[in-house]
């Protein structure tokens, strides 16, 4: 699965993935995530939101389902999601 593709953070994360991991395991435990939280804010909500980017919504949802699943590659395909 490729990273999300515009993201310049993306491989800041995935490389604290990563580090974490190895880290744990070093140290002889086991890994198991447990879960992840997304807080999603509310910039761009505004009334004319919507009517200048009608797509947006669509587009978020998008790139927060790939996002989703290249966090998911790194660490376990059935880690549950809580989105706020």
């Amino acid at each position: 699965m490729p990273p999300p593709a515009t993201s310049s953070l993306w491989p800041i994360l995935a490389a604290m993935i990563d580090q974490a991991k190895a880290r744990i395991e070093a140290a002889g435990d086991t890994v198991e995530w447990a879960g992840l939280l997304w807080m999603q804010g509310e910039n761009g909500a505004s009334g004319t939101w919507a009517y200048l980017h009608p797509t947006a919504g669509k587009e978020y949802s998008d790139q927060l389902r790939t996002f989703l699943a290249a966090v998911r590659v790194r660490t376990s395909p059935e880690m549950p999601v809580l989105i706020g």
